[in-house]
């Protein structure tokens, strides 16, 4: 038995004291910086590679990882039982090629439909499938289960291994999680949205999306600025993993200013990796004849054998790619030279010198005029890739003074410190100015049934801006081919409709929000040469064929391609990214539609500010315009009919600038398609009856005729009679006809007719006669046909109409007004007094106890609104804990018309007798005349807003209900 003394005891104690405050010594001065509450840290998150960094005593800290490496791979990886991240995720890879995921970036914020998503998924060895929205999920197998995750959740894990590997450095947590992440700089604002929601996710406080290059420029400049007499114009050009950002800075005196920016977001150097593992896979078939393309196991070994061989060529001329027992037993062996590598991607080396001209095009600088060119991202050190950017600039010495690999984290740790506070230093006279930032347009969007257009605000005036075919208006058309995997927007959409009946889709502004029972979507379906069926909930489904397989979308997905081409355009035309936009929808248009157009917008990466009626834009266009010559204020009718809907809206207009919408009628299935739908059933009953050929069940027949007619009515507003050809419409027979303007008129005469209803009923609605009108104004394409015009000015006596503002534009110039006012960039004395106060087209109520309707918001009510009703409701058993509200729009007095719109559930109804709950029910319409409700329980006090269920009902029937007015 050991025995111990008191003074041996106590010189052990004393020793062990003395050694524990030597490293109580040692670490205190880390821990006293890293515990203050304003620390923040910046994380690189790239498509290969992650690195976090973080601002410590006057310099930058790279942090590194548990594994020593000063990098950490973007790699997840699922095995049987855990779930790893990062560098121990990598070196799973070999065992678990279809369950570790990598290349997220490429994923993150984009549409599973996108050309660049579907070529990738052919590479990866994981599944990655078409989720709810068309959005990317991918599927691997964990603990014995499949599970499902979007690219932000993968991001999101890869980002808390960063955080991890901070607090790891830091001896504690990070106060408030603060941090920076880095995006490309083309990065679309879907992207980025995306980015932030997985640094949510990871536990992160995001205080800024800065773009890389912009980070690598903070960090070349913050350690070279001091040998700088004057400001220096800096290109930073980063090439990484998977993306390409080039931008051009002037830097002096602390202070960045971002003049361009340019890139891809998918190239990189794992496109010059998968062009080395094609080539392998080709000369293994070719020496054993055997062809491993669909092996994951084999294609993942091959990977990582060529991103090795791949850095080797950039230090040494030749190097061996030896893979043992790549398949089956089968070694493979090859050398590859710099030359061949070379040779296979010369393409792509190429292609990265597009951005660079790009970027001195839109800073309008010269090549002479850059001071520095600075190589950032692993891609960089390439030598082609140096020779090429070195040709560009006319022999410059490049700078290579900064490690490519951290610049990015080091410039983001550099801002995350200066957004926290945390200035000292380097830091004290830091400013940047990122050029997407200074200027941020807002667009307005028509988007029409037959024709779309985009406007901005430039400057002091409203430009419609023009297409890539050198259009002021782009066709609402989407094509899909069979058997490539591209689709076509727009104009390029509309010319290959004929080729390509069956899969080009348009008219989905007759679709969107609506259900697939609908009476006129049932008739709408006859017609249409695309094929749409019953989907989920009632809603309809268009069908076609593409690259092969067959593929559904919705209609929200069709017009968000067609939001995404307009937004495409305006970036084009502003030569910088764009967000922000107005959109336009009918007057008529319910809360359905209007929501399912707001979704549209989102899914085309757009900010959407406002859900605007389109004849309130056309009478902005109009009345801004016309106000200075106006001495008093005006009642003006906006009669706007185009190709698909028809709305009619009455305003009071001030000479100070302000709208004030009084009534607003309309129709949302009457427009030039249905005048051209009547004209092509003329056309088939007069081919039938000359040359016995039906031609109504033939697509490609129809959509010639339809073409055709569309141009007659068109020449028909200008001209009496149009002559209509058609070469072998049908069994080589010619088909011709000649179209008399009274043959149009009659043909068409009910619909003409019926156009006038809405006008009479704006004017019953607000309260006045056509003596009170000073001005009609027309707007749309269809309302320069001559009987529309004649009707029209026969119901007001004979009064001359409005013909001031281009019908076809007029609704495109209203929202980019609208857009520039709700982002304060519209300068002058134009717009700044202007105001607009819309109505809601349709009354909205609820169905409470016994069946009965309280409307609660008249239709013409003053948006936004708000509306309380004191109700109780008729518990059907006792202790009951749950009770649902039907709610329902229309303006039919007759109860079995009222149109459901949805349905909501106040659950957690504490226990009580029988008729004791009572309610509060609050419905409210946004400024984009979109619903929300929620209610409160008086004897509970419980509030609850409630998430909408617009499905109907299983089995639902229009009863008979009690309509109280309130």
């Amino acid at each position: 038995m050991y025995k111990f003394s008191s003074t041996s005891i106590f010189c052990t104690y004393l020793n062990s004291l003395l050694i524990y405050y030597s490293l109580l010594q040692d670490f205190q001065p880390r821990k006293l910086i890293m515990t203050e509450d304003n620390h923040a840290i910046g994380i690189d998150l790239g498509t290969t590679y992650s690195c976090v960094a973080a601002w410590q005593a006057d310099h930058v800290e790279i942090l590194v990882n548990d594994h020593g490496n000063r990098t950490t791979r973007s790699y997840v990886t699922f095995t049987d039982s855990k779930r790893l991240v990062g560098d121990e995720a990598f070196n799973q890879v070999g065992r678990f090629p279809a369950n570790s995921i990598f290349d997220a970036k490429r994923l993150i914020g984009r549409r599973f439909s996108e050309e660049t998503v579907q070529n990738d998924v052919k590479c990866w060895p994981f599944k990655v499938i078409e989720g709810p929205a068309d959005k990317p999920l991918i599927v691997v197998n964990h603990k014995g289960e499949e599970k499902k995750f979007a690219a932000e959740d993968i991001s999101s894990m890869v980002l808390a291994k960063m955080r991890e590997i901070a607090e790891s450095y830091l001896c504690s947590k990070i106060s408030a999680k603060n941090a920076v992440i880095t995006v490309p700089s083309y990065f679309n604002d879907s992207q980025r949205q995306a980015t932030i929601e997985a640094g949510k996710l990871a536990g992160l406080n995001v205080l800024r999306i800065i773009n890389e290059p912009t980070a690598a420029a903070i960090a070349y400049g913050i350690d070279k600025k001091a040998g700088w007499f004057n400001k220096r114009n800096v290109m930073i050009f980063d090439w990484g993993g998977g993306t390409l950002d080039v931008s051009l800075l002037t830097i002096g005196h602390g202070v960045f200013d971002v003049k361009a920016t340019a890139g891809d977001t998918h190239l990189g150097g794992e496109d010059l990796d998968n062009r080395m593992v094609n080539y392998c896979v080709e000369e293994f078939k070719t020496k054993q004849n055997v062809d491993i393309g669909g092996d994951a196991k084999a294609l993942r070994k091959a990977k990582t054998a060529c991103e090795k061989a791949k850095k080797a060529l950039s230090f040494s001329f030749d190097t061996d790619i030896e893979i043992d027992s790549w398949y089956k037993g089968e070694d493979f062996h090859t050398t590859f030279t710099r030359d061949k590598f070379e040779e296979l991607n010369m393409d792509i080396f190429n292609k990265c010198m597009e951005p660079v001209n790009k970027c001195l095009e839109d800073a309008k600088m010269d090549i002479s005029e850059v001071d520095d060119v600075v190589l950032v991202g692993g891609s960089s050190r390439i030598p082609r890739v140096q020779e090429l950017l070195q040709g560009v600039f006319k022999g410059k010495e490049l700078c290579k003074s900064i490690n490519p690999d951290e610049a990015v984290a080091y410039g983001a740790a550099v801002q995350a410190s200066a957004l926290s506070g945390n200035v000292t230093g380097k830091l004290q006279d830091f400013t940047l100015l990122d050029g997407e930032k200074k200027e941020e347009y807002a667009i307005g969007i028509d988007l029409g049934t037959t024709y779309s257009r985009v406007a901005v605000w430039d400057k002091d005036h409203v430009e419609v801006i023009l297409n890539d075919h050198g259009n002021r208006k782009s066709a609402s058309y989407v094509a899909f081919t069979e058997t490539d995997e591209t689709n076509l927007v727009g104009d390029a959409a509309f010319n290959q409709v004929v080729r390509n009946t069956a899969n080009s889709i348009f008219d989905t502004k007759r679709l969107i929000g609506r259900r697939f029972s609908d009476a006129s979507v049932q008739s709408d379906v006859k017609l249409w040469p695309f094929k749409v069926i019953e989907g989920p909930g009632d809603k309809p489904v268009i069908v076609v064929t593409h690259n092969g397989q067959e593929k559904q979308c919705s209609a929200e997905d069709i017009s968000s391609m067609v939001l995404e081409k307009m937004r495409k355009i305006a970036e084009t035309y502003l030569r910088s990214t764009v967000k922000n936009a107005v959109i336009t929808v009918p007057a008529y248009f319910n809360d359905s539609q209007r929501r399912a157009t707001k979704d549209a917008g989102i899914s085309a990466g757009l900010n959407v500010l406002r859900i605007m009626n389109e004849p309130s834009a056309a009478a902005i266009d109009y009345g801004l315009n016309k106000k200075a010559g106006w001495s008093s204020p005006r009642n003006v009718m906006i009669f706007d009919l185009g190709g698909g809907t028809l709305d009619v809206s009455l305003l009071t207009m001030s000479t100070s600038g302000d709208f004030e919408v009084k009534a607003t009628a309309g129709d949302t299935h009457l427009g030039g398609q249905d005048f051209d739908n009547r004209l092509v059933n003329y056309c088939v009953e007069e081919f039938k009856r000359e040359h016995k050929l039906d031609v109504s069940g033939n697509k490609r027949a129809l959509r010639r005729i339809k073409n055709e007619c569309e141009k007659a009515k068109k020449r028909l507003s200008f001209e009496s009679d149009i002559g209509v050809e058609i070469d072998c419409l049908c069994e080589n027979t010619d088909f011709t006809i000649t179209f008399t303007r009274a043959i149009f008129e009659q043909v068409n005469m009910d619909l003409f007719i019926k156009c006038m209803d809405p006008v009479a009923k704006c004017l019953r609605d607000a309260s006045m006669d056509v003596s009170s009108i000073d001005d009609v104004v027309l707007a749309g394409g269809s309302t320069r046909i001559p009987i529309v015009q004649q009707l029209l000015q026969e119901f007001f006596k004979g009064k001359e109409l409005c013909k001031g503002v281009n019908p076809d534009e007029a609704v495109a110039y209203g929202a980019a007004v609208q857009a520039a006012a709700l982002t304060g960039k519209g300068k002058g004395e134009f717009i700044q007094d202007y105001t607009l106060k819309d109505v809601t087209p349709l009354p909205l109520g609820v169905e409470v106890a016994d069946k009965k309707f309280i409307k609660l918001i008249p239709r013409n009510s003053l948006i936004p609104a708000k509306k309380k009703v004191k109700c109780s409701i008729k518990v059907p058993k006792d202790n009951q804990v749950l009770t649902t509200f039907r709610m329902y729009e229309s303006e039919s007095r007759m109860p079995a018309n009222l149109n459901y719109l949805g349905e909501c559930s106040l659950r957690y109804i504490p226990p009580a007798p029988k008729l004791v709950h009572n309610f509060d029910v609050f419905f409210e319409i946004d400024p984009d005349g979109i619903l929300s409700v929620f209610t409160e329980d008086k004897s509970s006090g419980q509030k609850n807003e409630i998430i909408i269920n617009r499905d109907r009902p299983k089995n639902f029937k229009g009863t008979e209900r009690e309509v109280m007015l309130f």
